[in-house]
């Protein structure tokens, strides 16, 4: 059943992306608050004598959760093709909230044992499920609103408000250690900024229900565009489509993971720095980010997705390795401009592949198909970061060996940069036919001119 359709104007649009974004803030705040407290309750559900396997335990429990994004987005894919983006996204945030809220009240292995890991564990895979439906149904609810001409930086704030979510985190997760004693720290303190997600997904409630449904996907409806079996025509008619997703993705995937979630855990467990040096880069990293994301998005929109793709992935890919050299160099200040450079380079990867997605599918597949091509990939390339980065670490003695991982997953999405065809300025395909088809009132050339 659609709701009420909408018409796309200014305030609308703003409203869909903002509301939008809330649920793509709760995941990263999530991310970043488990990855910078790791290497504290770490020891408190994995006590094991060394230090270095009980943080491989901790993100092992980590990266599980990736294994089943894909099944989430199998189950709220189809959903949201089959019965519309809103209250599908609205479902998806409660249930993200609540189960980062679930960890904040968990007990430990010294009071309930085995069962302590098992279910930080299940936990996991719970928030793995509910993320797997969240960020495909983001993208397809913005993409649907936004004018051709201005995808790309209308979908940017999906790009910021994962910026937002990570400094939230991290700026929560600084006070409340900087507020507290080691001893309370370990004790209870990591617990406070889990418990802080529930009222941030019931405002992201909130603001879902009072929004309608897209116009394309309300159109589609009415016109008999809406798949019976979304999930079937998805495997079945885009396959080609996400496993060229799943390239495109893979730098952006491990840039992110590796530069704007594992560095805190990175810069005080294996470089030693102290916890405030390490916040105060990554808030840099973070802010260069967010201010890169609308810039480069809106280049994508003026001169196209691959030119920026191409630059940005090429970029960082040749940079990882001297980077990660550079962060081991003990001063403070080269830490900060050399993450403020990752961040900035991050952003010039990740604006144009958001726009790019949506614009590779139809209406009726595409939650469904840009779910699985985005979870498949955060299986092969992200939630395995950090444990990857911590295996190469231990295994090469090589402090900079995390840069290898990131020069594969740019390689990779180089290569697809390289391969695929410009996608700004066409108009979001409604019939599986129609799908990458330019807009007919869009001037050859120049994408920006795309009507609104």
């Amino acid at each position: 059943m659609t709701s009420r359709p909408a018409k796309a104007t200014p305030v609308r649009i703003r409203t869909a992306a903002t509301a939008a974004s809330i649920g793509t803030f709760v995941e990263y705040y999530d991310f970043v608050v488990y990855a910078y407290f790791a290497s504290v309750f770490g020891p408190l559900f994995f006590p094991v004598k060394s230090a270095p396997a009980s943080l491989l335990l901790t993100f092992a429990a980590f990266a599980t959760s990736y294994l089943v994004r894909p099944l989430g987005a199998m189950i709220f894919g189809p959903l949201g093709d089959r019965y519309g983006r809103r209250s599908v996204l609205s479902g998806v945030i409660l249930l993200m909230s609540a189960a980062t809220t679930l960890i904040g009240f968990l007990p430990a292995y010294g009071q309930i044992g085995v069962a302590a890991p098992i279910l930080l564990t299940v936990i996991r895979l719970v928030q793995g499920i509910s993320v797997g439906g969240e960020f495909g149904g983001a993208i397809s609810y913005v993409a649907e609103f936004a004018p051709a001409r201005r995808r790309g930086f209308l979908l940017s704030w999906l790009g910021v408000a994962i910026g937002l979510g990570l400094l939230a985190g991290a700026l929560v997760s600084a006070a409340v250690s900087r507020s507290v004693s080691p001893d309370a720290l370990a004790s209870w303190g990591w617990r406070v900024p889990f418990l802080l997600a529930l009222p941030l997904g019931l405002v992201g409630v909130y603001l879902r229900l009072r929004l309608a449904d897209t116009p394309e996907f309300v159109a589609a409806a009415r016109e008999g565009g809406v798949e019976n079996a979304p999930l079937r025509a998805s495997v079945r008619r885009d396959f080609r489509a996400i496993a060229l997703t799943v390239a495109i993705l893979a730098g952006l995937t491990v840039f992110t993971y590796l530069y704007l979630i594992y560095l805190p855990t990175y810069l005080v467990s294996v470089l030693h720095y102290g916890r405030s040096a390490a916040l105060l880069a990554n808030v840099v990293g973070i802010a260069a980010f967010c201010v890169g994301m609308p810039l480069f998005a809106a280049l994508s929109d003026r001169f196209g997705r691959r030119p920026v793709l191409i630059a940005g992935s090429g970029a960082l890919t040749a940079l990882s390795y001297p980077g990660f050299l550079l962060l081991g160099s003990g001063r403070t200040a080269t830490l900060g401009w050399t993450l403020a450079v990752l961040g900035l380079l991050t952003a010039a990867t990740f604006a144009p592949c958001l726009p790019i997605l949506p614009e590779l599918f139809a209406v009726g597949t595409r939650y469904t198909s840009m779910g699985l091509g985005w979870n498949i990939c955060a299986v092969l390339f992200g939630g395995a970061a950090p444990l990857v980065a911590t295996s190469l670490i231990v295994t090469t003695g090589d402090p900079a060996a995390p840069a290898y991982y990131a020069m594969l997953g740019g390689a990779l999405s180089l290569a697809a940069a390289l391969a695929i065809k410009e996608t700004a300025g066409n108009r979001l395909a409604r019939a599986a036919n129609q799908a990458v088809e330019p807009d007919s009132r869009v001037p050859a050339g120049n994408p920006a001119t795309a009507p609104e």
